[in-house]
């Protein structure tokens, strides 16, 4: 399945996979619109998405529209803080009105992905899941830049990160998702937000592989 000819708004490039207007639809943040969609394992989960009638929607994140080197954009987010922040207001509105087309809507990520999948579910409260791999879960550890203080409104979610990541640092990972969880026990909710660890593997065990991609598709499709 490939993805269909880009389409604009906001100033952000978006491409869908899958079954128009659909019922069911994913926004999958990763890469460029088209990469997310077409590099293989990273479109693992988007290509059994919508071979099940899902349709699958992704944004180009910000910088990755220059071709910059992925390490180079997290130094980018960091230090262009103000940019990075109206990016994501221009994606909570292109996605707050492309969502109104669907009757249930997920959100799924991969490393800085996961970080703005993560914030965009805690601001759009009509998302009813979300599944996240190897999330990146702050930026300089500045606030509000950190998923740990995310309010996920006890909506399933799940988070899957390698064991012995040193680029989003699992323990970091493991703190975010404590963090939420807690949170909720006090406030008295029941929490749906689970944490997977998988063996590293890859670069900087930051890896993610096909067999979790998968898994965390079928989960998605299971909540939507």
């Amino acid at each position: 399945m490939t993805p269909s000819d880009r389409f604009d708004l906001y100033d952000i490039e978006f491409r869908s996979l899958g079954q128009e207007k659909s019922r069911r639809t994913v926004f999958y943040f990763a890469l460029s619109a088209h990469d997310t969609l077409t590099i293989p394992s990273i479109n693992m989960g988007a290509q059994y998405l919508a071979s099940h009638g899902v349709q699958v929607i992704s944004p180009t994140l910000i910088f990755h529209e220059e071709n910059e080197k992925p390490k180079d954009i997290q130094n980018l987010w960091s230090h262009e803080i103000l940019a990075y922040e109206r990016h994501q207001n221009r994606l909570l509105e292109a996605i707050s009105k492309l969502a109104r087309e669907s009757e249930h809507v997920g959100f799924m990520g991969l490393s800085r992905g996961g970080f703005v999948a993560s914030h965009l579910f805690a601001k759009l409260p009509n998302i009813k899941a979300l599944t996240a791999f190897a999330p990146l879960t702050f930026l300089r550890n500045q606030d509000p830049w950190n998923v740990s203080l995310l309010d996920f409104h006890s909506r399933p979610a799940r988070f899957y990160v390698g064991h012995r990541d040193t680029l989003v640092h699992t323990a970091q990972v493991m703190d975010a998702h404590a963090s939420i969880v807690d949170r909720d026990a006090v406030a008295r909710k029941t929490s749906s937000f689970d944490l997977v660890v998988k063996p590293s593997i890859g670069m900087q065990g930051h890896g993610t592989s096909p067999a979790t991609f998968l898994e965390g598709a079928q989960w998605l499709l299971e909540n939507l």
